[in-house]
């Protein structure tokens, strides 16, 4: 996916300010518990990865299929319906060709919705193009002009579904509000002209993104207000689709400008900031690594509990992360033995000295509350600076669980981990989880 993004600018007046006042309050009955559950997903997971997202509790995945292994199809669907995961699909190469005012879809772009129509029940989206409006999504490049007008997508949709009756289609546009007519974009590109005054019927889903993480800081506001503007325009002026924000989950040294990985505490923050927008879905860009990407979301465990929506509860944090003792990962259960990293997590170090195990070591507390409001205190083994070990309390009802470390050296820290029914893992020489068991 092309990183360079068009500017997004923010100047706040009254009028905008009794605009954003508004449209705070149709935020707000949007998500309303009437309202459609906004999913969660990400971006170009492999196959092996379906398991940890369902455990994550995603809901779907954004996935490519290519039109020159057919025998990789099934067995990707297949991995996904496995676990209870959804998908949306595209083919590569795009299998979309325009004739004039017209589209054909290549011989190969047939089987693979042929098949695809016979796994609707995984399939939630054909994922058609990557910023069709502003590059040309066969050969790469920018088109500073545009590439295919609105009108260009709205009949390759009505052409899909004359093959597939009832798909949806899923376009990857950034920030079309900037290319309508009045546009940002437009404005500074008189050439765009009126491709794109009606975008209505162009998908059913499209992708918009601001990306605030990089090497000039965190620009929480001016993305938050850029996305704000976009889920706006998409929903009222690109009917009958729905916005899904592509959250930013990498970092790309070499892209302009330099994309950095967020902060523990950013990620938890910007989750929740754009779970706040009318939105369909929150989707995390990308979980793997390619390209010119030098970090993605599988890189960091510790990171997953940060990007569900229940991180956004009440008294969850992103001071201490539960992670499997053993393994390293997000998923814990009760009774099991739990890491949290960090630093001046206490003042000395220190060992459990007795059974049962104590509740305070140095002044070190260890609180957890289940999504039943249950608070326990945990046991604890160990207390450093840098590394707290304790026991997930027994009783502790599986789902995100809320923590709260106290040391007496600050403030307490607010945390969360994944606690689930079973979460085996094994001690290993490498201490990965992974590989020869660590026995004597």
């Amino acid at each position: 996916m092309t990183t360079a993004r068009l500017p997004y600018t923010a100047v706040l007046g009254p009028l905008t300010i009794l605009v954003l006042g508004l449209f705070t309050l149709l935020t707000a009955l949007a998500q309303s518990p009437t309202s459609p559950k906004m999913l969660t997903g990400t971006y170009f997971p492999d196959d092996g990865d379906f398991k940890t997202l369902k455990a994550l509790g995603y809901d779907f995945a954004v996935v490519t299929l290519r039109l020159d292994d057919v025998a990789s199809w099934k067995p990707t669907l297949d991995a996904a319906q496995s676990v209870g995961m959804k998908l949306m699909v595209g083919a590569y190469p795009p299998p979309y060709v325009q004739d004039g005012a017209a589209w054909t879809i290549t011989s190969s772009g047939m089987a693979v919705l042929t098949y695809l129509q016979t796994r609707a029940d995984v399939v939630i989206a054909l994922y058609v193009f990557n910023e069709p409006y502003s590059s040309n999504p066969y050969a790469g490049g920018d088109i500073p002009c545009g590439f295919f007008s609105a009108g260009d997508l709205r009949t390759l949709r009505s052409t899909i579904q004359g093959v597939w009756p009832g798909a949806k289609i899923y376009q990857d546009l950034g920030g079309p509000s900037q290319w309508a007519p009045g546009g940002s974009y437009t404005a500074s590109h008189p050439c765009v002209g009126d491709k794109y005054a009606d975008q209505t019927g162009v998908a059913d889903y499209v992708g918009i993104w601001a990306y605030p993480f990089t090497i000039h800081g965190y620009d929480r506001n001016g993305a938050l207000s850029f996305l704000r503007r976009e889920a706006s325009f998409v929903l009222n002026s690109m009917q009958p689709a729905q916005p899904i924000s592509l959250n930013q989950a990498f970092a790309c040294t070499n892209c302009d400008p330099g994309f950095v990985f967020p902060t523990a505490e950013q990620a938890l923050d910007w989750n929740c900031a754009t779970r706040s927008l009318p939105l369909a879905a929150v989707d995390w860009y990308p979980w793997r690594k390619f390209s010119s990407y030098t970090q993605a979301l599988a890189d960091s465990p510790r990171y997953w509990p940060l990007t569900t929506p229940e991180a956004c509860g009440p008294g969850m944090g992103a001071g201490a992360i539960g992670l499997s003792a053993a393994s390293g990962m997000p998923f814990v259960a009760a009774d099991s033995l739990v890491s949290i990293y960090g630093a001046n997590l206490a003042s000395s170090t220190l060992s459990a000295q007795s059974q049962p195990l104590p509740t305070s070591i140095g002044g070190v507390t260890l609180q957890v509350r289940d999504t039943t409001g249950t608070t326990q205190k945990a046991p604890l083994v160990f207390v450093s600076a840098s590394q707290i070990n304790f026991v997930m309390p027994a009783g502790i009802s599986p789902g995100q669980v809320a923590l709260t470390l106290t040391s007496g050296m600050n403030s307490p820290l607010a945390g969360t981990a994944l606690v689930r029914s079973v979460a085996p893992a094994l001690f290993t020489v490498d201490a990965s989880g992974k590989g020869v068991a660590a026995a004597t």
